[in-house]
């Protein structure tokens, strides 16, 4: 939703902590004043001076880049939910498909569909996979040797049991993205690529193709690049390279997020592994804590974990 190539925001209504996680990002000495959205000074206290900085704060580029994506987020979302539910009902249609139900207490933004297939076997599996990507259509599998996402491979923190029940919903479960640049018609290109491969691995019959990039990234606004070129021709891409916080590109795109997510501090990072990663410092996660984490998620989440010494469980 949020196209910067790499950034994260970590969001609280804790000052303490929001203090903490600058303070480790790089706001050492008295550069917490050169930043709107975290608490006031007397917050900060010591902490520069007690905590290390690990410099992993956001760039004034990235900053450039992505603020002006703030204001569109919603008109973005809903063009891509709309699209989202019309794949959902239909692939959800096949006998061999089921589309999980979203959480009702969770707002998406159908960037990507996940859906699990039925009565398949293990090679089918395969065959459909390559049949979609031979129609121009790759799709991933949770459940692949290489998939980041696969508990089997954080090999440097593995799981203590088998989690058979998790490793055979893997197995199954496929994902493909949903550009916000394609069109609706290219979507009902991409279900009748779905279900005539499936056909295919079972009987051949009919064979759409995709023509499209799938991996195709949002566009970044025009007023985003005429900012970054302009950063770029001054040589200002640290962050703290402003005479005060007004001036700072990172510190008003920080305070735009948190208005945007309804919090009361924001402070922008280098990525969302380190938000994840400063999150666990700041409240407090000591070597050799033991963390819960679900066995199905993306690799940053237990890495974030294992570099603050903790284990994920």
């Amino acid at each position: 939703m949020l196209n910067s190539g790499e950034g994260g925001f970590f969001l609280t209504d804790d000052g303490p902590m929001a203090a903490k996680v600058a303070v480790y990002a790089g706001a050492y000495e008295g550069l917490s004043e050169k930043h709107i959205a975290v608490p006031p000074k007397e917050v900060f206290g010591d902490l520069p001076t007690q905590l290390p900085n690990y410099s992993l704060r956001m760039s004034a580029l990235a900053a450039a880049v992505v603020r002006p994506q703030i204001p569109t987020i919603e008109e973005r979302v809903e063009k891509y939910n709309a699209r989202y539910y019309m794949i959902e009902q239909r692939l959800n249609k096949h006998p061999l498909i089921e589309v999980p139900p979203q959480n009702p207490k969770v707002r998406i933004c159908g960037d990507s569909i996940q859906f699990n297939l039925q009565r398949v076997t293990d090679e089918q599996v395969q065959k459909f996979l390559a049949e979609c990507k031979s129609r121009g259509l790759p799709c991933e599998l949770f459940g692949a040797a290489t998939n980041a996402r696969n508990f089997v491979n954080w090999k440097f923190s593995p799981a203590e049991e088998s989690l058979p029940r998790t490793a055979q919903m893997l197995s199954r479960a496929v994902d493909i993205r949903l550009p916000l640049t394609w069109e609706d018609s290219d979507f009902l290109t991409l279900c009748q690529v779905v279900e005539e491969s499936l056909a295919t691995i079972m009987v051949c019959v009919k064979r759409a193709v995709i023509t499209k990039d799938i991996k195709a990234p949002d566009a970044v606004p025009e007023a985003g690049i005429q900012e970054a070129t302009q950063l770029m021709r001054l040589g200002k891409l640290y962050r703290y390279n402003v005479k005060s916080a007004g001036e700072s590109i990172v510190s008003l795109c920080e305070v735009e997020v948190a208005q945007y997510t309804g919090f009361k501090y924001c402070v922008a990072l280098n990525s969302c592994g380190s938000a994840l990663y400063l999150m666990l410092l700041a409240a407090g996660v000591k070597p050799g804590d033991a963390v819960l984490s679900n066995a199905f998620t993306f690799a940053a989440v237990p890495s974030a974990i294992h570099h603050a010494g903790a284990k994920p469980v």
